[in-house]
């Protein structure tokens, strides 16, 4: 069974995203037992959130910072703050394509 973890975040609507998330983008795609990252937000307003899929709930608990162990210090500079963090059991899935 995989688990889907949703993190709520609020931004600095000057900060842009590629700067923030491109440093870690690479480190990302290796973190063990994902399955999807992806992130989204508005910057009128300055929140968003970072959907990402996993193996195990082990794995989705500890989300990227298993391969980055200091993401919290990197976000948080860059301007981005955590506001909740949710695991859920994945109980149905769509995806006909995923389009940016």
């Amino acid at each position: 069974m995989a688990f889907v973890r949703i993190v709520l975040q609020e931004f600095d609507p000057a900060q842009e995203g590629e700067r923030v998330l491109g440093p870690i983008q690479a480190a990302i795609q290796s973190a063990p037992g994902l399955q999807l990252w992806i992130a989204g937000g508005d910057p009128a307003i300055g929140r968003g959130a970072a959907i990402s899929v996993w193996d195990t709930r082990e794995q989705a608990e500890v989300g990227i910072a298993a391969v980055i162990p200091d993401v919290g210090q990197r976000t948080a500079a860059a301007g981005l703050k955590v506001l909740s963090t949710h695991v859920y059991p994945v109980e149905s899935e769509v995806a006909p394509g995923l389009r940016s």
